[in-house]
């Protein structure tokens, strides 16, 4: 068995140790230990960054462990998943209540296209820098177009008398599938929004399993997102 050394709190220099092990951990026939010291290495490394404020790749380390084919998750990595994501709320998630400065955000294209309408509606808003990477935060990334959705809504439902995309009733809400390219230059979300007649009814759910399968063929490159 690998030794960790957490000795005075080193989290720093636990890290190369640590990522050897997950590096190496067997890729052929593996046992139920193998298994369980690779899920501890994960745990601790994703401890370490915690600790040392680098909660993006604490979490990543943590959805790791989790998919580790053959592991089980501990009560203490439940708790430990649950403190990054308060933090990451913390320190990111702010900036979706709180208006942000220029300094800590970016000009974000908004295009809504209405499903059986031409022409997009395109709004302008802003976006925290903090989620302007390639691999932004997911807790706060979805907190932020669930948000920015909900900021507009209401505006684009009053924009014209919608027709439901399935059964051409009069409209009463919208469903929302935004896909977000925050890691571009220029940031930008497009949010393709469904009319129907009935929330929660068939064409609401009808709407959803369109979008599902559409999401199946979504890139690594711009996530979409069910709102």
């Amino acid at each position: 068995m690998q030794h960790f050394p957490f000795v005075l709190g080193d989290f720093q220099g636990a890290i190369p140790d640590l990522e050897e092990v997950t590096r190496t951990a067997p890729k052929g026939t593996i046992t139920v230990e193998s298994i369980a010291l690779t899920q501890k290495a994960h745990h601790r490394l994703a401890h370490c960054l915690f600790e040392l404020g680098r909660l993006t790749d604490a979490m990543k380390e943590m959805e790791t462990y989790r998919s580790t084919h053959g592991g089980h998750q501990t009560e203490a990595a439940t708790n430990l998943r649950n403190k990054i994501a308060k933090a990451i709320l913390a320190k990111d998630g702010k900036v979706t209540t709180e208006p942000p400065s220029t300094t800590d955000s970016k000009v974000l294209r908004y295009e809504v296209k209405v499903i059986g309408h031409p022409v997009s509606i395109v709004k302008t808003d802003t976006v925290p820098r903090s989620l302007c990477s390639v691999y932004p935060p997911e807790i706060p990334t979805k907190t932020f177009l669930a948000q920015l959705v909900k900021k507009h809504h209401d505006a684009i439902m009053q924009q014209k008398n919608w027709t439901c995309w399935n059964c051409r009733k009069k409209a009463v809400s919208l469903v929302h599938t935004p896909m977000s390219y925050l890691h571009l230059e220029e940031p930008m979300v497009v949010d393709f929004a469904q009319p129907v007649c009935v929330n929660g009814g068939e064409c609401d759910k009808e709407a959803r399993k369109m979008m599902d399968e559409e999401m199946r063929f979504a890139t690594a490159g711009g996530g979409m997102n069910r709102v």
